[in-house]
Order: structure tokens, then C-alpha cells, then sequence
């Protein structure tokens, strides 16, 4: 069935089927996984369906470090919470057996057809279930132990969910089969008020496999989920918020969200602060756990990562507890609300601007000036970079103010004339394409583009019939046409002597913003060339400002020594 591997359909219910991996066939107990989803709609099946793969694969690997633990040393002496958690582990099993052959089965009347299975009379298994209560008493009375429960105590400790390898030899296992015969009259009892009709539920064991997986397992049905969902991240977003938690799981160990506290959210955002940025690029810490570079990071007094950068993945997890929330039973949901770390500066401090100087540095390099060739483009020469994204999108950012990724996305066909007004269509009709705040704009084209020879460029690329407005540049493998653009143009930084700490690529919005207020445009409007929402609720009424008056404005952005005289 396309969409899953796992997805199988039975006439017209879907089921998962999966057969068991090899390294386990041989232990396992069953050839296959296979159980209905219990529904007839494919887009509901889907999400099921990749909910149930996860927590089948988590099975599997339960089996696996069930045959880990039982090839490891061998344990002489069980605690007396082992012991307890066994004992009770045994009562919920016996009391599951009744309440499976209640629900299955039934019992046997004498008055009705004799059944083709071995049912029993509801008199015999009263009569039964009396017997082995009555021999169990005994036992317990004369703290004696027979092969049954010698047995049933070696059962108990190969199941996955206890999986222990008590020594042959060892003291222990008389314990245990005490354990057991006392469980055992304790669930005889308790199916014997059944028996005369009393409710009496069977207890959930909360180590029991699949009841309560590890946070591991829900990140991946999370995962899952985004992946069915149209609107969904992108690649290198997805990637972005699994590693958020991903990191708490290094941090405070892999276990039931239910088992998270305050002090596991407190300890996350500790290691977070003592980490530095670009961590796993470190020669003294890409080596060590996420964890061990924590601290390893503190004794060597490295820089921490910004107060931003924590945050934000202070709201990766966030947003991920909320959704486990709305999901698990007992998840605290607001378990990281409220510890994000108060930022010291304002938001516009933490890109500066580039400086008269380093713009002047930029557009007097050789891309701008001529240089060797496309791919030596550090050196000058008399080549001529104008049909390239290298020459025109830091020119586009510094005259409109648009995102990296808006623009190099953007297709030949983006470059309309509406009333005799010429602008770039900034949309997402592309499954390639992105628009930061969901919402299309039009961007009216700069004067000083126009007499760059901008609109020629879009002729000449219109005329080979081309669709991508700017070729040269790939999509890279997150996804997105930023990643491989970002990694050039922190090079020309470099090579112009115009790179500092706080200034990228994105210091161009905040260019074109000041110049707005400086030559004193209407700001209103060039927050709706920016693509900046309005805070006011009368900003959602209307279609917005005319290209014409937008244009008008917009050609009010001046920026001292540059004009396309200069360029």
C-alpha cells in the first residue's frame, strides 16, 4: 500500500503488518506484528498506522535489550524491590488471564451446544480457581516451594518488562517463589469475588512494553505526525525541533514523559547555557555526548550560545511537551513554560546593520567592479557579474528589505507590471517556495535597480524561456536555497573586510528600515514591503496600499555614497 509499508489492507480495514526483524525471529514468539487499525479511511490509517510503527519498533528493541540483559553477568542476589516489582508484575499477569478469557471466551454452560474449544463450565472454573487457592494457602503456610513455582519464578524473570539473569545457584530464588504463591492467593482471591460477581479491575503494570513508551518513541510519532502534515516544516525546520528534544534526552536520560519534572526542565536549560554555539564543530567537544560537552564546556570556560539561541530551543521543546500533552496520559504539559531566560537586550540589537564603511567595502569589490571570472570572483578583472545571483541578490535585499530565502526562490515569472509599476511577487505558489509569515506580497521594484539593468536581466532570463530567475544557485539539502547562498556570501564578507560578529546577511532588512526612517518614508508602508504584520487590528481591513503609492516611497530609500552611478 503506497504511503507506508506497514500500511496493509483487509477488505476494507487497514491494518499494520510487519514481519519480525531477523536478528530476533529465533526469540521473538511470533512470526509477524499484524493487528487491524480499526478504520476504513486511508488518511486516518496513515497517521495510525506510523503511530503504531513506532511503537512496534519499540517492542523490537525492547526484545533486543531483553536478550542484551540476559546474556549480561549473571545477578547473585535479586533486591527486595525487584522481588516486590516481579511479584506484583505476576498478580496483574494472573488477573489479565481471567479477564481475557472473560472477554474472549466466556464459560460453558451446561444447558447450551457443547463448543468446539476447550471451555470450561463457569462451575469448574470457580471450582478450579478454589483448588489453586487452597494449595497455594498451604504452601505459603509451610513456606514451602514446588517445581511450579520454581518455574513460574524463571518465567517471570525472562519477561521483557523484568528481565533479570539471577544465577542458577542463588538464594534469591526461593524468595521470589514465595513472592509468587503470595501473589497468587492475592489474585485468586481477587478472581473468586469476581466469580460471585464483585468489579474488580485488572491493575495497569507501568513498565509493561508499549503502555508508557520512552520519550524516544514519542519524538518519533511527533515526527511523524509534522511529516502527514501538508502544512508541515520544511526539512531543516523539522530537523531543528527533533534535535530540541532529542538534546533533553541526552541530557536527562530516555524515559516516559510521564517521568519528567521540574528538575529535568532546569537541568535541560543548564546544560543549554553552558554549551557554546556550533558545539558539535568544537575540536574539544564534537566528540562527547551532549552532555559531557556541557560540562566539559564549563571547565574550559567557552563562550556560551546567545540567550537567543537558547530560547529558542527552550520553544522547540515547549511546543513538543504541549503536543506529548494533548497525546499521553499524565505528560505535564506545561512542564517548560515559564523557564525561557530573559534577553538582556532588545531583539533589534541582535543583528546590527552594515556600516556606511562595510557597504562601501561590499559594492566596491570585484563582483560589483569586474572580476576574473564566475568562479573567481575575489579577483578583479573585466568579467562582469550581472547575470548572476551573486551580483543581484545582495542588491534586491538592500532595496527591498526581502528575506534571503524570498528571494531565491523566486521565478522569472515572479517579475510582473501592474500599472505600469514593476515588482517582485513574493508568494508560495511553488512547493519549493516559502513565505515567512504565510502571507504573498507585491514589492515594488527599486529605481536604482531599474537603472542597475535589473529589469534587463529578467528580459534576457524571460527570453531563454527560463523558470528559476536566478539558475546559479542550487537548492541545498535541507530543503532550502538559503544554506549553500548563506555559506558564499559570509565568504565575501570576509574577503571585502566587511564581516563582524553581529552582522549577516540579514542585516540588510535592517538597512532598508533605517534608511525608511531616515529619509523619512512612510513606515507603515515599508513594513508592508518588509512583509512586517501590523499589531493593529485595523491593519487586517482592506487589500492594502496601491503599487504606485508603495512605489513612491520606497523610491525615497537613499543610502549615503551608493546610487547606480557608484555601482
Amino acid at each position: 500500500m503506497a504511503g507506508h509499508t506497514r500500511l496493509y489492507r483487509r477488505g476494507a480495514t487497514y491494518y499494520h503488518r510487519a514481519a519480525i526483524p531477523v536478528d530476533i525471529q529465533s526469540t521473538y514468539g511470533k512470526a509477524e506484528e499484524t493487528f487491524s487499525l480499526k478504520t476504513k479511511d486511508y488518511q486516518e490509517a496513515l497517521k495510525l498506522v506510523r503511530k503504531a510503527a513506532v511503537e512496534v519498533d519499540t517492542k523490537f528493541e525492547a526484545h533486543r535489550q531483553y536478550l542484551k540483559r540476559m546474556s549480561d553477568p549473571k545477578v547473585d542476589v535479586l533486591t527486595p524491590e525487584e522481588v516486590k516489582a516481579a511479584g506484583e508484575r505476576y498478580y496483574i499477569h494472573l488477573l489479565q488471564e481471567d479477564q481475557d478469557l472473560r472477554e474472549e471466551a466466556g464459560f460453558y454452560l451446561p444447558d447450551e451446544l457443547l463448543p468446539e474449544g476447550p471451555i470450561p463450565t463457569f462451575e469448574e472454573y470457580v471450582e478450579a480457581n478454589a483448588d489453586l487457592e487452597t494449595y497455594a494457602r498451604k504452601l505459603m503456610a509451610t513456606a514451602r516451594i514446588d517445581t511450579f513455582f520454581h518455574s513460574e519464578a524463571k518465567e517471570v524473570l525472562g519477561w521483557i518488562d523484568v528481565s533479570i539473569p539471577l544465577a542458577e545457584n542463588s538464594k534469591s530464588w526461593r524468595v521470589l517463589a514465595l513472592e509468587l504463591v503470595k501473589q497468587t492467593i492475592l489474585a485468586r482471591h481477587a478472581i473468586a469475588k469476581r466469580n460471585k460477581g464483585d468489579v474488580i479491575d485488572t491493575p495497569v503494570a507501568s513498565t509493561e512494553t508499549g503502555t508508557s513508551p520512552n520519550l524516544s518513541s514519542v519524538v518519533e510519532v511527533w515526527f511523524s505526525e509534522k511529516a502527514v502534515d501538508k502544512d508541515g516544516w520544511r526539512e531543516k525546520t523539522a530537523q531543528a525541533n527533533k534535535k530540541a528534544p532529542e538534546a533533553l534526552i541526552g541530557c536527562c536520560g530516555d524515559k516516559p514523559p510521564t517521568e519528567y519534572g521540574l528538575k529535568d526542565a532546569t537541568a535541560y536549560k543548564q546544560m543549554l547555557m553552558a554549551l557554546p554555539a556550533n558545539w558539535v564543530k568544537h575540536k574539544d567537544l564534537k566528540t562527547l555526548s551532549i552532555k559531557e560537552a556541557a560540562v566539559r564546556a564549563s571547565a574550559l570556560d567557552l563562550k556560551p550560545q546567545s540567550v537567543t539561541n537558547i530560547n529558542k530551543n527552550l520553544g522547540f521543546v515547549r511546543a513538543f511537551w504541549h503536543w506529548a500533552g494533548g497525546n499521553y496520559e499524565g505528560v505535564q504539559k506545561d512542564l517548560f513554560d515559564g523557564i525561557q531566560l530573559p534577553r538582556k537586550n532588545k531583539r533589534r540589537q541582535d543583528r546590527d546593520p552594515f556600516s556606511d564603511e562595510q557597504l562601501q567595502r561590499m559594492f566596491n569589490a570585484p563582483i560589483y567592479t569586474g572580476c576574473k571570472s564566475e568562479r573567481e570572483w575575489k579577483k578583479a578583472g573585466c568579467f562582469s557579474m550581472k547575470n548572476t545571483a551573486k551580483f543581484w541578490v545582495p542588491l534586491l535585499a538592500l532595496y527591498s528589505g526581502a528575506r534571503l530565502g524570498e528571494l531565491l526562490q523566486l521565478r522569472v515569472a515572479d517579475i510582473r507590471n501592474e500599472n505600469e509599476v514593476w515588482y517582485i511577487d513574493i508568494n508560495e505558489d511553488q512547493p519549493d517556495k516559502t513565505v515567512k509569515t504565510r502571507e504573498a506580497r507585491k514589492v515594488p521594484i527599486h529605481a536604482t535597480l531599474e537603472d542597475l539593468g535589473f529589469l534587463e536581466y529578467v528580459k534576457q532570463r524571460s527570453g531563454l524561456k527560463a523558470d528559476m530567475l536566478f539558475p546559479d544557485i542550487e537548492i541545498g539539502q535541507d530543503g532550502y536555497y538559503s544554506s549553500p547562498f548563506s555559506k558564499h556570501f559570509n565568504r565575501f564578507l570576509s574577503h571585502a573586510g566587511a564581516k563582524t560578529d553581529k552582522t549577516a546577511f540579514h542585516s540588510f532588512r535592517h538597512n532598508f528600515k533605517d534608511a525608511g526612517r531616515n529619509c523619512l518614508a512612510d513606515m507603515s508602508i515599508i513594513d508592508e514591503i518588509q512583509g512586517h504584520r501590523g499589531s493593529r487590528a485595523a491593519d487586517d481591513y482592506g487589500s492594502g496600499y496601491s503599487l504606485t503609492r508603495m512605489k513612491a516611497e520606497l523610491d525615497k530609500v537613499t543610502y549615503p555614497g551608493l546610487d547606480s552611478q557608484s555601482l
